[in-house]
């Protein structure tokens, strides 16, 4: 299979089910094995960038308020990033990151709120949103909305796959708890 895109001449070439090479014009700039894909700090900030694009034009009203009680729902959202934020914090200053990676000083942290769901902080972050798409109840804020979900779940799915390869206890973990939404999902 070959993936081109032509402004720049990049070519995507899979090689086998695993080996993948991609190319810029005719000098190969990188092979990789897919099964162990590590992107680069620029690709794995593109996460972060979706994210809080999506959060920017979900905050904006498209129309009139619909539902006003619908910002109620936001509120299980931000309780829920306190207590994930208020974890992070007492394992000492440095720890939160927003971007998928695992920094090198990261921990496994499986008490507090993390005993009940693997990412609380996606979690927050759907939950708090959720109101103003109540809210505003349009179409283009619920599409916005399906975006940021595809994105929380692209990203959290990667943010796994270092973890499985950093932590062994990490396989374990991911047996005991969800990932967002305890005892379901």
């Amino acid at each position: 299979m070959r993936v081109y895109v032509k402004p720049k001449c990049l070519i995507i070439q899979l090689n086998s089910l695993k080996n993948v090479t991609i190319k810029q014009g005719a000098h190969e700039t990188l092979t990789f094995q897919a099964s162990r894909l590590i992107m680069p700090l620029q690709q794995t900030m593109l996460f972060v960038i979706i994210q809080f694009i999506c959060i920017g034009l979900i905050l904006i009203p498209f129309g009139p308020i619909n539902h006003p009680y619908g910002l109620l729902a936001s509120l299980p959202g931000l309780i829920l990033a306190w207590a994930a934020i208020r974890q992070i914090r007492k394992m000492g200053p440095g720890r939160f990151n927003i971007r998928p990676t695992p920094k090198e000083n990261s921990v496994l942290v499986t008490n507090g709120i993390y005993h009940y769901i693997r990412h609380p902080m996606y979690s927050s972050v759907l939950l708090s949103m959720l109101g103003p798409v109540l809210m505003y109840w349009h179409t283009t804020n619920t599409i916005i909305y399906a975006v940021l979900l595809i994105n929380l779940l692209a990203k959290l799915h990667y943010e796994e796959r270092l973890w499985l390869q950093r932590d062994p206890r990490y396989r374990n973990y991911c047996r005991q708890t969800k990932r967002l939404i305890p005892f379901i999902y």
